[in-house]
């Protein structure tokens, strides 16, 4: 089995694209990390 890669939220979400759908469920736990990565991105790309 290969060793896990880990990135940082913002890595994460650089992958994301206008358009695209991103699901987060609010059964499980909620990666608010995550959440905010995705707002900050969003502002920087339609805020410019």
């Amino acid at each position: 089995m290969s060793k896990p890669v880990f990135i940082s939220a913002e890595e994460a979400v650089r992958v994301v694209r206008s358009g695209d759908h991103v699901h987060l469920s609010s059964i499980a736990s909620v990666p608010h990390i995550l959440i905010e990565a995705l707002e900050r991105a969003a502002f920087q790309r339609f805020h410019r």
